[in-house]
Formats: C-alpha cells, sequence, structure tokens
C-alpha cells in the first residue's frame, strides 16, 4: 500500500506543478530532488534496518511521507503552494523513503547471508541497497540527459 501511495505521489506533484505555473524544468528538478537524499542516504537506511527495529523505522518513515503529502495539500488548497514547496516536500520524502525502501523489499529479518533478497556485500550495505542507488543515479542521469536534449532542441540554429 505504501509503495502505490508513493507512486501516485509522484503523479500528483506532476500535475500539481504544472497546475500552480512550474515549468518542464521546475518540474524535473523537483522530481530529481527526490533522489538527492536518495542516493546518499539510502545504504544507511538499509544498516539502520539491520541494527534496529524494521517495524518502527517503516511506520516512522510512513508517518513522515504521509505528513509531507498532508502539508502539500494543505498548501495546495489554501492556494499557497509554491515550486519551492515541493522541492523541499521530495527532498523530505527522499530521505523518509531511504530509510522505508531497502527494508520494505526485503521483508524480514537479515539473520544470515543466504538471504536471496537482501544478499550482503563484502564492501558493505547489500545487494537491494547498492541497487536502489544505481536506480537513482541512472534516474538523475537520465534527467540531465532530457535537460540537455530539450536544451538543444530549443535553440535556435541558422
Amino acid at each position: 500500500m505504501s509503495a502505490f501511495g508513493s507512486a501516485m505521489s509522484a503523479l500528483a506533484v506532476t500535475f500539481a506543478i504544472l497546475r500552480i505555473g512550474g515549468s518542464a524544468a521546475e518540474l524535473g528538478l523537483v522530481l530529481a530532488a527526490g533522489m538527492v537524499p536518495s542516493l546518499l542516504l539510502t545504504l544507511l537506511g538499509g544498516v539502520a534496518g539491520d541494527r534496529w527495529e524494521r517495524r518502527r523505522i517503516l511506520l516512522t518513515a510512513d508517518l513522515v511521507l504521509a505528513m509531507v503529502q498532508a502539508s502539500l495539500a494543505l498548501l495546495l488548497l489554501s492556494g499557497q503552494g509554491a515550486v519551492w514547496h515541493f522541492l523541499v516536500a521530495e527532498l523530505i520524502a527522499g530521505a523518509a523513503g531511504a530509510f522505508s525502501w531497502p527494508m520494505s523489499a526485503e521483508g524480514g529479518p537479515a539473520t544470515s547471508c543466504q538471504s536471496a533478497v537482501f544478499l550482503p556485500l563484502p564492501w558493505g550495505g547489500s545487494a537491494d541497497s547498492w541497487g536502489m542507488v544505481a536506480a537513482g543515479g541512472a534516474a538523475i542521469l537520465t534527467w540531465v540527459a532530457l535537460r540537455r536534449l530539450l536544451r538543444r532542441g530549443t535553440s535556435k540554429t541558422p
């Protein structure tokens, strides 16, 4: 349920930013902003899940995500929503997600190295955490590439 809500929030953020007059570049920046804390904190989130009670971390992360979405909804309903609100919200949501995603992917405690889903790696972290870091990096690189392509398409050449 949480993953579905997070996926739908990205869609809602897209429409909300466009509705308040945000540009495509601002939308891209906001959506990419959520990846930065994810890239920086996902490994830490995986370590936290190995050391502390996963249920409590997952509930806390989901509570933070719900509060962020509720705050954005109140700002939009009051007519006070601005692009920078979404930028800050995505940064917070990305940080909360960095603690939620590694644990929700595994589904259980990592008590041995025999876990097929949460395989510990010799240099630290887990295969799942490193995969999420790679996915976030790929998303940011895709955004940069698309932005450059859009700039080339809009430049006026004789």
